[in-house]
């Protein structure tokens, strides 16, 4: 048989692909880990906070995105979320 194709970038971001559901995961936890903490030692709400540093957030949320699709890229196997091989939690 050919060997399979590999994933491109557009492929793992399309809506039933691999990434979107893996980086909404992970910048939700990143929110809510990095930002309950900052709004309670600086008592600033969440808001305030990403509207006066956006480009904080915004490097964040790139480096996060990145990251996530890096073992993708690089050709690893990793288990897509709605795979039996290794379940969800190993996504």
């Amino acid at each position: 048989p050919p060997a399979p194709k590999p994933e491109t970038f557009g492929d793992m971001m399309n809506f039933g692909g691999y990434l979107p559901e893996v980086n909404n995961g992970r910048l939700a936890m990143l929110g809510f880990i990095a930002g309950v903490p900052a709004e309670i030692s600086t008592s600033q709400p969440i808001f305030q906070q990403v509207a006066e540093h956006p480009l904080a957030v915004a490097a964040h949320i790139v480096i996060f995105s990145v990251a996530s699709a890096m073992p993708r890229l690089q050709g690893e196997k990793t288990a897509k979320p709605e795979s039996s091989e290794f379940g969800v939690w190993m996504a």
